[in-house]
């Protein structure tokens, strides 16, 4: 693929640039079993369900996502009472135990996808601009990106509750190009999700290139179609950039 260069490439940073070490349903079976004594009528079992069930109901509507997502912590917490209340189970305390312990274990198992450090490393070698858009909180967003020596990469860090407004409300990606001092037609997005990163981007007229690191292609009712796909972080600095 041989174009021109852009100027700016704009990465997301979950799931594009951090990646989990287990899958949060393992997690939080962990954290089960882990306070499985206090398990016996709903079994421990009983309770994943319930959680993993909850968390599904949470995380799926809009509004409560950004809620959730701008005070992760508290989130959870609300996911296991609500998981408890369903289950007819009293015990407040242990829910925040649970959840605590969860967002501490979560904290343990980021790492960077394969090949991050070299390809942004390579991008500003070649005198491109490096800008994260991320939604979510400020501390937990920053322990992210300082755990895992992110920053120096970046000329722009916007964070959702510092920039005050998150993708894929409109102006984001606007507020981004403006703080780097480039107009669309010269910036990229890399982000693995289709409306906040790819949509979002394309409807600001900024070239979306979707990461399909497990390779599963794209959903098929999916109306979206990416400008381009990547399944490696690598495969940016093949591009002829």
């Amino acid at each position: 693929m041989k174009e021109k260069p852009p100027k700016a490439i704009f990465f997301d940073l979950d799931h594009t640039l951090v990646a989990y070490t287990e899958s949060p349903e393992t997690s939080w079976r962990e954290i089960c079993s882990l306070y499985s004594q206090h398990f016996k009528d709903p079994t421990q079992e009983k309770v994943l369900a319930a959680i993993l069930e909850f968390a599904d109901w949470y995380w799926s509507d809009p509004v409560r996502h950004k809620r959730g997502r701008l005070d992760l912590r508290n989130a959870r917490r609300e996911v296991v009472a609500g998981a408890f209340l369903a289950l007819k189970f009293d015990n407040p305390v242990l829910a925040i135990m649970m959840a605590d312990s969860f967002s501490a274990r979560r904290e343990g198992l980021i790492t960077l996808f394969p090949g991050a450090n070299e390809t942004l490393a390579g991008l500003r070698s070649r005198g491109i601009r490096l800008g994260l858009i991320t939604n979510g909180d400020s501390k937990g967003q920053r322990y992210k990106i300082d755990a895992l020596g992110l920053a120096p990469f970046f000329d722009l860090i916007q964070i959702e509750a510092e920039a005050g407004i998150g993708k894929p409300e409109a102006g984001v990606y606007e507020m981004a190009l403006t703080n780097l001092s480039v107009t669309p037609e010269e910036a990229w997005m890399i982000g693995d999700n289709l409306v906040w990163d790819i949509d979002g981007a394309q409807k600001a007229r900024i070239k979306a290139i979707w990461v399909d690191y497990e390779r599963q292609g794209l959903p098929a009712e999916s109306k979206i179609r990416p400008d381009g796909i990547i399944h490696s972080l690598t495969e940016l600095l093949q591009a002829g950039l």
